[in-house]
């Protein structure tokens, strides 16, 4: 109330340009709009005070969660190494969920996540939820997907057999089982490969004199 009332809208001490009613509004805000916003108003009369400064209205604006840097979209590592994922988002209040396989993981609610030392059961498809404590929507977005692979080592869990001593023309068979990821194979004989021999078992249908000696197999 007052004698020939006039406005002038403010935020954070500053004038806006035409905000000279009263009433201020913005049809569409974005995150530069937050503030502490008052108005001026003042009379046109010779009364004291003749510019009153209204109590501050404090704007909060509140922003969706936005993922702005994925998490690396595939890994291979050998079993034993570590697994590092992590994910950049802007947003209000954020708050992160890792999954695997869609199943959340417990504890898992940083923007990273890490396994020190790696087995073959880590090997899967990751995600992280992001979500804005705000009411904007979307409230949650999740980000792409990390491929995880691990690779593990040759291991052999059955040996050939040690001693076989046969009569000629006989058959002699050979295998070998192995554990271990891309599996490829050589058997050598006195330390020398067997030009075409690169399965997990190797054979002579009919062995003659010169077949003796000393196998061996390299497991990759």
């Amino acid at each position: 109330t007052g004698t020939g009332v006039s406005y002038h809208w403010n935020n954070n001490g500053l004038d806006i340009g035409g905000a000279t009613s009263n009433t201020f509004t913005i049809a569409s805000v974005v995150t530069g709009d937050a503030g502490n916003y008052t108005v001026d108003v003042t009379s046109s009369g010779v009364c004291v005070p003749a510019i009153v400064t209204s109590s501050t209205a404090v704007v909060i604006i509140n922003t969706p969660a936005v993922i702005t840097v994925q998490p690396t979209a595939s890994q291979t590592l050998c079993t034993g190494s570590a697994l590092n994922l992590s994910v950049s988002a802007t947003g209000t209040g954020l708050s992160y969920q890792w999954n695997k396989g869609g199943t959340p993981i417990g504890g898992a609610t940083s923007n990273t996540f890490s396994i020190a030392s790696v087995v073959t059961g880590d090997a899967g498809t990751y995600t992280v939820d992001v979500t804005s404590s705000g009411v904007c929507a979307p409230g949650t977005v999740v980000s792409g997907n990390a491929i995880v692979l691990i690779n593990t080592p040759a291991v052999i869990t059955v040996q050939p057999t040690a001693s076989q001593t046969l009569c000629t023309t006989s058959a002699l068979n050979l295998s070998v089982t192995a554990t271990g990821t891309g599996l490829s194979y050589q058997w050598k004989k006195n330390g020398v490969d067997i030009g075409g021999a690169t399965s997990n078992t190797f054979t002579i249908a009919s062995v003659v004199t010169e077949d003796a000696g000393n196998y061996t197999v390299d497991v990759t």
